[in-house]
């Protein structure tokens, strides 16, 4: 009988294990698909930013904002990594190519300041012997974003500040098909040139000429605002969608081995059971033929 009562403990665990998951699972999907949606409606606003530029570079090229090829005095890091678990090597993958990035890059150790973003990063970073200047939690939500956005943004201003940070990129996973994601670097500050030139020089697809009457000094800094700012909303959208895509993977394998491990278990319940009640019908039979001495 003890193993029967050990057995159905088991039983009983690992169907409120289930539970959990089950949750979770849901959790995560439904955050997915969030994020995409933000991530959707981020690439319209990208694409009317491009237009906004496309229409004020047209006959002012950006040469003025062309980028010396010589590294500035300091750079400024966002690593963009998880603050919950359960989303396999996620964290880690993103602070070893920035790492990796960052050791290629023509800067020492103490010319580079870190922001990141989740606790997990920041332990993978201390693992590897790297100090986090400033931390920041990840949001769980879309509604957390706004905040999160606004957070780096005051940051980037601290680091203006600071002589020689002229130059900030960006460390964060993307998606890549189904669960599968990878590193990507991005460039936040300052603006690629290149990039602006191939936005300038895109064909007008329309027959309206566009006309724009404010300063063009002032009207070009609006807009090269917005586009950092659409930037670092993707980094982190996309961050974010491809951490709950990843755990979504990770529950759904817990399940499915949580399942295998509920048959085994019902199936070594029912064998036992059947051993108990076999054994209960022997007693009784032997006692019978005791009593009987048939």
């Amino acid at each position: 009988m003890p193993a029967i009562e050990e057995l159905q403990r088991k039983i009983k665990t690992a169907e409120a294990l289930e539970s959990v998951v089950k949750t979770m699972k849901a959790l995560a999907a439904i955050n997915v698909r969030h994020f995409e949606v933000m991530v959707e409606a981020l690439d319209e606003y990208r694409r009317t930013v491009d237009m906004g530029l496309q229409v004020v570079l047209k006959d002012h090229p950006p040469s003025a904002l062309r980028v010396d090829d010589k590294p500035s005095g300091r750079l400024g890091a966002i690593i963009i990594g998880s603050d919950q678990g359960m989303c396999g090597p996620f964290s880690k993958r993103v602070v070893a190519h920035a790492l990796d990035v960052l050791e290629r890059m023509p800067y020492q150790r103490h010319e580079v300041s870190i922001l990141a973003l989740g606790l997990r990063a920041v332990a993978a970073l201390e693992e590897a012997d790297h100090s986090v200047d400033d931390y920041l939690s990840v949001p769980g939500s879309v509604d957390g974003v706004d905040a999160a956005v606004n957070d780096i943004f005051l940051a980037i201003d601290r680091w203006h500040l600071q002589p020689g940070i002229d130059s900030i990129i960006m460390f964060h996973n993307i998606p890549e098909g189904g669960h599968a994601y990878i590193p990507r670097t991005t460039r936040v500050s300052p603006v690629d040139a290149s990039s602006l030139a191939q936005v300038a020089q895109r064909d007008w697809d329309s027959r309206s000429l566009p006309m724009y009457n404010m300063d063009f000094d002032e009207l070009l800094s609006a807009l090269l605002r917005q586009y950092v700012l659409v930037t670092i909303y993707r980094a982190i959208a996309n961050s974010v969608a491809t951490e709950n895509a990843s755990r979504l993977q990770a529950m759904q394998a817990a399940e499915n081995n949580i399942g295998d491990l509920l048959q085994e278990l019902s199936t070594s319940y029912q064998l036992e059971r059947q051993n108990s009640i076999t054994s209960e019908v022997l007693d009784i039979v032997s006692g019978f033929e005791a009593l009987t001495g048939d």
